[in-house]
């Protein structure tokens, strides 16, 4: 039976981090405002104050987790009964884990993301599960998830700038806006992995709650309208001098993948969604440009459905001249259906077999997100990330690999591509030096691996600079676009939209199989 995970009264509400504080979260409101404690308990009641507070966390103590094996990821209860059948027909212990749900408008059904995780084994450690998805990975894939089974524990202060007013809160605090007027959010970071980036400033005009990370961070986050996430999402993933009907498309878009990961994502937190690219990047401001307003207006409510529940609908900032078409979209899996060539003519380009394949990376093809005009085509990097290129060097290699395996690898012996897409991007690599040998997998672990910061892509070739002895002294990764490649290009929306395509048109180009819907006005 389906479980009902949120109801809502008028319109999708979503629950956005919008600031990360490594030991403190600073704010100000410009008009009156109040302070209530995790049970709702209200701490300071109407304060008028211009001055700066400070919130830090005095104690913290550190959730508790297992570990397991996912195995597969399905969307129909009946399909993971089958799954887990046969699996134990072959003599292995799996169970079933349900995340997501139905969500109610009103009463009435909106939409159904659930999904049902199939998963093998409880471990303490990470090593332990290390060691038995080692021997389990011969037979079928299968990768490391976290299980939170205790909730992070910590004591909040709140404060005013001379201390004239202060109080404590057990986990949580939440900050309400007693008039209208945004709460503007001082020294904190928009990324919890550039903690040494100078520190910036943010704002909100819902009421703000903070809490702690199961890292023990500070964290801000706020239940807003999904009309005014999408509104953020746009801001901060289009900008504003687009075509209206490419800013359409990404309106549809980016609603359909907020409605169907609620409830998939970042269960471990007090948040839905983060503002970073392993959600949708958001720019969390009160008021946005016209051009945006008026394309998620005029989409309010339109989704793209697939087998009657929110259809896979990611985008990228550049394909590079193939996107990779999904079905379905799960957290943790994505499971394509198949490729196209984004360009003109029609099935120009070949990527089938490695020598194709590297033969279109190292060429300039028309494509729909290919910057246009002579003077890009005589530039071996394009500014628009359509092609690029990041060399390193062995040793320096072996830093970067070292420190983010956080373990010495030694001398770095090969890079080896493990697994590709169907559309050619790289899912896993092996890397292979004198102290480790290891199997990396992902897109995301694949980027994050291998670069200082994050490849633009893991659409790239590996080419080695190789001394006499065999050893190679650089490595060389040739790419193409910006983005894992999923569902809609943006660059190329952008330019379709130039042509003169409608955002319906945009929208079947990138999502064949999906069917526009609107589920609420």
């Amino acid at each position: 039976m389906t479980r009902i995970i949120r109801q809502f009264s008028k319109e999708p509400l979503v629950k956005i981090k919008i600031a990360y504080g490594k030991e403190r979260i600073v704010f100000q409101c410009p008009g009156p405002f109040s302070v209530q404690d995790q049970s709702g308990k209200t701490l300071f009641h109407h304060i008028h104050s211009a001055k700066k507070w400070r919130i830090k966390a005095t104690q913290f103590e550190k959730p508790q987790f297992f570990y397991s094996l996912l195995l597969r990821t399905v969307f129909l209860e009946k399909d993971a009964q089958r799954t887990i059948a046969d699996l134990r027909q072959k003599g292995l212990d799996a169970r079933i884990e349900c995340s997501g749900g139905q969500m109610l408008l009103q009463g009435k059904p909106l939409c159904d993301n659930s999904l049902y995780h199939i998963m093998t084994g409880e471990y303490n450690t990470l090593e332990e599960a290390e060691q038995h998805r080692s021997r389990l990975s011969y037979r079928m894939p299968c990768r490391i998830v976290r299980i939170k089974i205790r909730e992070p524990r910590c004591k909040l202060e709140i404060c005013d700038a001379d201390y004239e007013r202060s109080a404590e809160s057990e986990n949580m605090l939440h900050l309400l806006n007693d008039a209208e007027g945004k709460i503007r959010l001082f020294g904190i970071s928009m990324s919890r992995k550039h903690q040494k980036s100078i520190p910036t400033q943010s704002s909100c005009k819902y009421p703000v709650s903070f809490g702690i990370s199961t890292e023990g961070a500070m964290i801000a986050f706020s239940t807003v309208p999904l009309e005014w996430y999408v509104q953020g999402v746009l801001a901060a993933e289009m900008g504003v001098k687009k075509p209206v009907e490419a800013l359409k498309a990404m309106a549809v878009t980016a609603r359909t993948w907020a409605l169907g990961h609620i409830g998939n994502l970042h269960n471990e937190e007090p948040f839905e969604f983060c503002f970073e690219e392993h959600c949708q990047r958001f720019s969390g401001f009160s008021r946005y440009a016209s051009e945006i307003e008026k394309a998620v207006k005029e989409t309010r409510g339109w989704t793209l459905t697939r087998e009657n529940r929110p259809a896979a609908s990611p985008s990228t900032a550049v394909c590079g001249g193939f996107f990779e078409e999904s079905g379905f979209c799960a957290p943790v899996d994505v499971h394509a259906n198949g490729i196209h060539w984004d360009g003109e003519p029609a099935g120009a380009c070949s990527i089938e077999g490695e020598e194709s394949l590297s033969r279109f990376l190292l060429s300039r093809p028309n494509a729909h997100c290919s910057p246009k005009g002579p003077e890009s085509r005589q530039k071996p990097d394009r500014s628009n990330g359509f092609r690029w290129e990041a060399s390193q060097s062995r040793q320096e290699m072996e830093k970067i690999i070292s420190q983010k395996l956080n373990r010495d690898i030694g001398m770095l012996f090969d890079i080896r591509i493990h697994q590709r897409s169907v559309s050619g991007r790289v899912f896993s690599i092996e890397i292979i030096a004198s102290r480790l040998n290891v199997i990396v997998q992902g897109y995301a672990e694949v980027r994050e691996l291998l670069s200082p910061a994050r490849l633009p892509s893991p659409f790239f070739l590996i080419e080695k600079q190789t001394a006499p002895d065999g050893i190679p002294g650089r490595f060389s990764f040739v790419g193409a676009g910006m983005g894992d490649g999923m569902g809609m290009c943006r660059a190329g929306a952008v330019h379709l939209a130039l042509q003169g395509w409608k955002h319906v048109e945009i929208l079947r180009h990138y999502f064949p199989e999906t069917k526009p819907e609107k589920i609420y006005s």
